[in-house]
């Protein structure tokens, strides 16, 4: 009852300015919250963007290592030169692509480790079939026929795969904690 008084008791100019004041302040609180919403919404945005990226990245690499393997067991099986142009060009992109993703996951420890183990195992498919394709040119095509029949490109590229869905599920986890 006694702020009741004290508005009543207040002179015309200050109730005015009082009066006044209530509204400015509604706008004020008003854009504090909006510029909170405002710039949450543009940090989800900049996640949801960082995980897109990542995303088509990895979906990029992927396609990359099944290049690699594809173009090897096509010139084996051929021998024709032709095969090794799509095996060149993405035994030079992988590497660079690799190091691209380890770099949009540098702050994700996990996601880190996963595309430095992935690349050591791209790094050594690709050494194991450049040396067979050397072989296979000096016309010693049993020894790539032998690495193929024993599995050992299968292997590796079935752990580039299983640490990729690794890697991916990784991303959706952290997408969802966004």
């Amino acid at each position: 009852m006694s702020a009741k008084k004290f508005f009543l008791n207040l002179p015309i100019a200050k109730k005015l300015l009082f009066v006044s004041a209530v509204p400015i302040l509604a706008v004020l609180i008003l854009s504090v919250v909006t510029y909170k919403s405002v710039q949450t919404f543009s940090l989800d945005e900049d996640r949801l963007n960082d995980v897109y990226h990542v995303q088509q990245a990895s979906a990029e690499f992927m396609r990359l290592v099944v290049d690699l393997e594809t173009g090897f067991r096509g010139f084996v099986l051929t021998k024709g030169p032709q095969f090794l142009q799509p095996y060149q060009a993405a035994k030079h992109r992988v590497l660079q692509l690799g190091n691209s993703l380890k770099h949009l996951v540098k702050d994700v420890e996990i996601q880190r480790k996963l595309m430095e183990s992935m690349q050591e195992r791209v790094i050594k498919l690709m050494a194991d079939k450049d040396q067979l394709i050397e072989r296979v040119k000096k016309g010693h095509t049993e020894e790539a026929l032998d690495y193929i029949e024993a599995e050992k490109g299968r292997l590796l590229m079935l752990a580039i795969r299983e640490e990729m869905a690794q890697f991916d599920q990784q991303e959706v986890k952290l997408l969802r904690q966004a």
